[in-house]
């Protein structure tokens, strides 16, 4: 079986396919991060030097024309930023839909696993509107289409707990544990709370406190002192990279001191906003799983909301959902 394990996201579209074998033992996938815009062809800016053509773009078709998915939304000229609830129905989405179609490089894919974030997941109508538009064939570019023959679609943060439940050293333990999954995205932060391989529903929940915010209060921050902006794409840019700085009329501007601050004004709000809501359940939180884009920026956060509980990040947890989305056919 050839299955692909989905995690399209406002700000990064992650990938991780391969084949399953009919005895469930997963062999080796592959696994891609790419930047999360999308837009029409025609959108991208013209590179001095270059003819026709991206090499840094997957150009696929949406409703009959060339789009553009995988690439940086600081690079589309025109194209509104789809963030909104809706975003699932959006041409946007159907783009990096279909851009990791041709990334695994299969005419038919057995499984397809993605997730949705925990309030949109709870609406079925919702969920079921989705699994349908992702099933079946689709007509990628002009000239190849492929077919999707089954979907599968669960909360977002249940595939970074497979992922965990893959890799952590004492699985018996962490049957025993009440584990609370957080993935700050860019649009939302997502948690559930899983006890005994279970989802709590009335312990699981959405913040619109995500990265989006984090990013723009960090922008706010820097043109208060500065007089101007660097601008919420190139930090959104700047933030997936790794940079440590952006210009501001040509100086450079340290960005650590305003993601600590930003993050004290967004991260720990939403983080107090999470555990209120679990003010029903008396029982401790044994672990705190932190994954998605923004694991970092929520790290601290994290631990001041959460003291007595282990914190822990996987490696490169902006691919833990994909991961487990893939590895949830496997077991």
């Amino acid at each position: 079986m050839f299955v692909i394990g989905l995690d399209i996201g406002y700000s990064n579209l992650k990938l991780a396919f391969g084949d399953v074998d009919e005895g469930g033992t997963a062999r080796p996938t592959v696994t891609r991060v790419l930047p999360g815009g999308a837009g029409r062809l025609s959108d991208l800016p013209i590179r001095l030097g270059k003819g026709e053509g991206d090499a840094d773009a997957i150009v696929v078709n949406v409703n009959g024309e060339k789009w553009v998915a995988g690439v940086d939304q600081a690079r589309l000229e025109t194209s509104m930023r789809e963030l909104h609830a809706d975003y699932p129905a959006s041409d946007a989405y159907r783009a990096l839909f279909h851009a990791a179609l041709l990334l695994g490089g299969k005419d038919k894919v057995d499984h397809l696993i993605t997730g949705l974030p925990v309030s949109q997941f709870l609406d079925q109508p919702f969920r079921e509107s989705l699994k349908t538009r992702l099933t079946g064939e689709h007509q990628v570019t002009a000239g190849r289409s492929i077919t999707v023959e089954n979907v599968l679609v669960v909360p977002q943060p249940f595939g970074a707990y497979l992922d965990l439940v893959n890799s952590y050293e004492d699985a018996e333990a962490l049957m025993e544990s009440r584990i609370m999954v957080i993935d700050p995205g860019f649009f939302s932060v997502d948690w559930i709370a899983i006890e005994e391989g279970e989802i709590r529903k009335a312990s699981s929940g959405t913040s619109k406190r995500a990265m989006s915010v984090l990013i723009e209060t960090m922008n706010g921050l820097i043109q208060e002192e500065h007089g101007g902006s660097a601008g919420v794409d190139r930090l959104e840019q700047a933030v997936r990279q790794g940079k440590t700085s952006v210009p501001v009329f040509g100086q450079s501007v340290e960005l650590t001191g305003y993601m600590e601050k930003a993050s004290q004004r967004v991260a720990v709000e939403a983080l107090k906003e999470m555990k209120q809501q679990l003010r029903s359940n008396d029982r401790a939180v044994d672990i705190v799983l932190i994954v998605g884009g923004g694991a970092k920026a929520y790290e601290t956060a994290s631990r001041e909301v959460f003291p007595k509980s282990k914190i822990v990040l996987p490696d490169t947890p902006v691919l833990a959902n994909a991961r487990g989305f893939w590895s949830a056919v496997a077991a």
